[in-house]
């Protein structure tokens, strides 16, 4: 289990941040904003909020208790929610920097804990001097799996506004982090349905909740590589590979309803990368050969060519057969060729009780972005 941080100075959105990443809004701001402790967010069956002790003793508290000011005794807040995403994270929420009512060794006290971190700035005035020394204070291996939030650039007047914002953080905090990331909460949460599923893809992009989640993937998939290297000293990983495994990590949480998903090598009739199921070496390889004759094989082409003649000689440059639905009873599968790479598909596997329009409008923004992968 990955203990993923927030960090930053005071009121710059970091309890907005974990709503976010909750799925809504499942906390009161108020209760972590303004939580003099460091206050874990974990699993659990029910709601509980509980006060740790500086000995360790642990109590159960009412919810208004971690948004009063703490008592000296009280060394951590622990809140647990059955949230999905507290089976994969812990969330840990800190108590601002530059806070003049707050002593900061109580943050540097649980940097033990931290896997991977968020550090969130406001989009106003973004990357302080101040923020830049608290960071570089911290320890240098949270800047591996570290990411750069710049909260409310909804705020901003103008569009060119955010350009400018993240041009500075790029030329400024790019080597001090993994991921930079522009974010407008209250755009993303619109983006969102009550499970947590996209309804509005292009608002998601827009509000910069794609490009958190994706960051998060990566973030994710370093840390499990760079602890089994730990474990097994074993050779650093590929970057192209981490990319393409964090891609499908968004692909799983981005898209609605999705039980699986793949990534083919169409030319070489093979699987490159699958989450969400295990068929083992023969499965992967009936899949790829399935997903290649899908879309190359010798139905297909002439199925293709007589498209192509209906849309006349202007069409005859490049094929038309770019996506295939295949449907049953229960689930709904989508085929879309990488729009870059016509040797490269995507594979998504869902259920069909969802809402087909989102799934496929989904699968579609997210396949052109692929231009990086292997």
């Amino acid at each position: 289990m990955a203990c993923l941080a927030l960090f930053g100075e005071f009121n710059a959105g970091k309890s907005s941040v974990i709503n976010l990443l909750l799925g809504g809004d499942v906390l009161p701001t108020a209760v972590l904003s303004t939580t003099r402790r460091p206050t874990y967010v974990r699993y659990a069956a029910a709601p509980q909020f509980a006060a740790i002790s500086a000995d360790g003793k642990r109590r159960l508290v009412a919810p208004d208790a971690v948004k009063t000011p703490a008592q000296e005794s009280v060394s951590r807040f622990e809140i647990g929610l059955p949230n999905k995403l507290l089976l994969d994270f812990d969330l840990l929420d800190t108590p601002g920097f530059a806070d003049p009512s707050n002593d900061p060794q109580s943050t540097l006290n649980v940097l033990e804990d931290v896997d991977i971190c968020i550090w969130c700035t406001l989009a106003t005035q973004a990357w302080r001097q101040s923020e830049r020394q608290t960071w570089l204070s911290l320890p240098a291996r949270l800047r591996t799996h570290g990411i750069l939030v710049a909260t409310h650039i909804d705020t901003l007047a103008h569009p060119a506004e955010h350009e400018r914002v993240r041009s500075r953080l790029e030329r400024e905090a790019r080597d001090l982090f993994g991921d930079i990331v522009l974010l407008s909460v209250p755009d993303a949460m619109r983006a969102k349905l009550a499970d947590g599923h996209i309804a509005d893809p292009e608002l998601w992009q827009q509000s910069g909740g794609k490009a958190l989640t994706a960051a998060l993937g990566r973030a994710a998939v370093e840390f499990r590589r760079s602890r089994k290297k730990s474990r097994t000293e074993e050779p650093p990983a590929d970057p192209a590979t981490a990319d393409l495994e964090a891609f499908l990590v968004t692909v799983m949480q981005t898209v609605p309803a999705c039980r699986a998903a793949a990534w083919i090598d169409v030319a070489g009739r093979h699987v490159l990368r699958l989450s969400g199921m295990t068929h083992g070496d023969t499965g992967h390889a009936q899949l790829g050969q399935a997903i290649a004759d899908l879309l190359h094989g010798k139905h297909m082409r002439k199925i293709d060519e007589m498209i192509r003649g209906l849309r006349g000689p202007a069409k005859r440059d490049s094929p038309n057969l770019r996506e295939i639905i295949i449907t049953s009873k229960e689930s709904v599968g989508i085929v879309l060729q990488d729009p870059f790479r016509p040797d490269r598909a995507l594979l998504v596997i869902g259920n069909w009780a969802a809402n087909f329009g989102p799934m496929l409008a989904q699968a579609r923004g997210l396949i052109a972005s692929t231009s990086h992968l292997v």
